[in-house]
């Protein structure tokens, strides 16, 4: 059934009883979709849950050193020329992110974790693994990328048990994308 605006139009003119009770159903969908439709039938952008971004639309977020770390008394430094991008996009409880590093520092102390923060405060809703792309000082590999549930920030590990150190290094490179169920 397609209810475009010439339809709700005819409505309102032909059944006023009809077009009102059209009209409070849609008033009762609050953080629902919003009203994107064209007269011809087609629809815009769909924006959901109160968010100014359109559903499966990417958002850029900019370099800052704040959100990475590592543990086991390392530090993980982010600079902005290694800083290739991050960007993030929702669609209901659905977090996707794609990231890209080239050349940022490991120092310190070999960790096996390093980690970066979720835009936003975002918290996974429950623990989930994927695969990533690493370039560690030379050796090429593929890791994994944790979220564990309602810890706001993404692990990247060099093997699937994270028991194998990342090297103190001013030559690491990581990419990859994962989604993730986040709470509402």
């Amino acid at each position: 059934m397609k209810l475009g605006l010439e339809t709700i139009a005819g409505i309102r003119k032909d059944s006023p009883p009809t077009a009102s009770l059209i009209e409070s159903w849609q008033a009762t969908i609050t953080g629902g979709w919003s009203i994107d439709h064209r007269p011809d039938g087609t629809h815009g952008p769909i924006h959901e849950r109160g968010r100014t971004t359109a559903v499966g639309d990417w958002v850029n977020v900019p370099f800052q050193t704040s959100p990475f770390t590592a543990d086991g008394g390392a530090a993980w430094t982010m600079t902005k020329a290694a800083y290739q991008f991050v960007r993030y996009m929702l669609a209901g409880t659905t977090l996707t992110i794609a990231w890209y590093f080239e050349g940022s520092t490991v120092a310190t102390a070999t960790p096996t974790q390093l980690k970066m923060r979720l835009p936003n405060n975002y918290l996974p809703a429950r623990q989930l693994f994927g695969p990533m792309l690493y370039d560690d000082n030379g050796t090429l590999g593929t890791g994994m990328v944790q979220a564990v549930a309602n810890r706001p920030d993404l692990i990247f590990t060099t093997n699937m048990r994270g028991s194998v150190v990342w090297s103190i290094s001013t030559n690491l490179s990581i990419v990859g994308q994962f989604a993730c169920e986040i709470n509402p």
